[in-house]
Parts: C-alpha cells; sequence; structure tokens
C-alpha cells in the first residue's frame, strides 16, 4: 500500500526503509518537484515518521512530500494545500499528516481539498493538536484523528471517538535502528502517534471512518 508521508522528507538511507516512490519537494510558491539529487534535507522527523510506519506495516512503499524548509518545522498554508492537491491527482491512497493548521483563516481551504479526498476514497491520518486546538485536517470529518498517550508503547491504540473528534490514541514511544546500529527512542507527541495508526490501517487493521 502506497502511504504519502508529507513532512520534512525522508532519507532512505538512515532508517533502510527502502526506495520511495515518490520524492517530492513543495516549494514556496506552492509548486511542486522532485528532489534534486543531493537536496538537503534539514530534519529526521519525516524520516522517523516513516520509519515507524515502516517498522509495523513493513510492505509499505513510501511517498515522501517536503513542506518544510528548514528545522523549525513551520510551513505554509499554501504549502500544505499544494501537497494535499498533488496527493489527490496522484490518488495517493492513504495520506499521513503529522501537522495541521489551527489558524481559522486557513480552514476554508483546508476543508475544501479535504472534502474532495475523502470523496476520492483517499484516507487521511492527521495529528490532533497537543494544545487541545481545533485543528484541520485532523478534525475534520471523515478524518482519522489521532492524539498520543504517554502510557501506550510500540503499536499500541486505543479507539476514543472523543467530543473533540479524535478517532484514535496510540503511542508515540517507539524504538527504531537507524544506520550504523544506533537505538533511538522517540518522544512523546501526536506528530509520532499519527503513523502508529497509518500502519493499523495499511494493515488492514482500521478502515475509513
Amino acid at each position: 500500500m502506497l502511504v504519502a508521508v508529507i513532512d520534512s522528507g525522508i532519507m532512505p538511507e538512515l532508517l533502510s526503509v527502502g526506495s520511495l516512490k515518490y520524492d517530492m519537494v513543495i516549494e514556496g510558491n506552492g509548486k511542486v518537484r522532485k528532489r534534486k539529487s543531493g537536496e538537503q534535507i534539514h530534519s529526521f522527523h519525516g524520516t522517523i515518521v516513516a520509519g515507524i510506519i515502516k517498522k509495523y506495516a513493513p510492505d509499505t512503499e513510501l511517498c515522501s512530500i517536503q513542506i518544510f524548509e528548514d528545522n523549525t518545522m513551520k510551513t505554509i498554508i499554501e504549502a500544505l494545500a499544494a501537497a494535499l492537491k498533488w496527493c489527490l491527482k496522484m490518488n495517493i491512497p492513504i495520506i499521513n499528516l503529522s501537522l495541521g493548521t489551527t489558524d481559522t483563516r486557513d480552514f476554508k481551504k483546508i476543508r475544501k481539498i479535504t472534502e474532495k479526498l475523502l470523496r476520492n476514497g483517499q484516507i487521511i491520518v492527521a495529528a490532533c493538536n497537543i494544545n487541545g486546538e481545533y485543528t484541520l485536517p485532523a478534525m475534520h470529518t471523515g478524518v482519522i484523528a489521532v492524539r498520543t498517550s504517554a502510557e501506550l508503547t510500540d503499536n499500541n491504540y486505543t479507539r476514543t471517538d472523543d467530543v473533540d473528534g479524535t478517532s484514535y490514541t496510540a503511542s508515540s514511544n517507539h524504538e527504531l535502528t537507524l544506520s550504523g546500529d544506533y537505538i533511538v527512542r522517540t518522544q512523546i507527541s501526536s506528530s509520532y502517534a499519527t503513523p502508529t495508526i497509518t500502519a493499523a490501517v495499511v494493515n488492514g487493521q482500521i478502515a475509513a471512518p
């Protein structure tokens, strides 16, 4: 199953996640292009997300879409919208989003593309805001929304369906082995809980809402 990881970019050599089906970059003007040979990725975040998915769903085929330009892990709404539109155009079946927007000025644009993706039968797994703020696309009806729990580990999760729209509470506590046999354990955050649920979707354990 093909999964698009919209994030900081994926470095396959770091976690031995295999070759990428697509390796794309969203520029500041919203243009989508292929990553250039040797082009730098500034954060490990997207790679760790990809590693979590592959750990629990090893047959996953990955698509990397970089929307963060540096290690501040901030982007603009135009980049997120462009990434989602590209996924719609390419008919990517599952989209992992360890991010979202809480800015009400962005909501109309994100709702519009999210609705198109869902109508097309594509599955979106998205992180909730760590502070509990209303977040899109996570809290859009039909999106699988995820928040973390410090009590859960590895690929464990529970269905919650809280009043805020959360669909699942999942572990973000993962142990990954980097190249060179260097072991890392992820921090507790919704962004690392989201790929836990994405892996469960790939494995057929969770269906679209």
